[in-house]
């Protein structure tokens, strides 16, 4: 059972976001957002079971960060610094 915390975070996430054709997702961790001075966020991964029939793919790749080590600011094209992203327009 989810805590109120817990309850409270999920609903106020952006929520579920429906997967665009031709493209793959890629759920940044938490060390990103300090070096992109905030501009990408890391989410909260939450994954579903598709329905039968449906196939899910996933290529987790894990690291773990040098928690003393210094983290330089990267700078981010303007399209990915204004939303996240560099999709074309349509």
């Amino acid at each position: 059972m989810p805590s109120t915390a817990w309850k409270a975070m999920l609903a106020t996430a952006a929520g579920y976001q429906q997967p665009v054709p031709g493209t793959f997702v890629v759920n940044i961790g938490e060390l990103l957002e300090p070096a992109s001075n905030g501009d990408l966020r890391a989410n909260v991964h939450r994954v579903t079971t598709p329905p039968a029939g449906r196939e899910r793919l996933s290529v987790p790749f894990f690291l773990g960060a040098n928690l003393a080590a210094s983290i330089p600011l990267l700078k981010l094209p303007d399209c990915m610094a204004a939303d996240g992203r560099c999709l074309p327009q349509r």
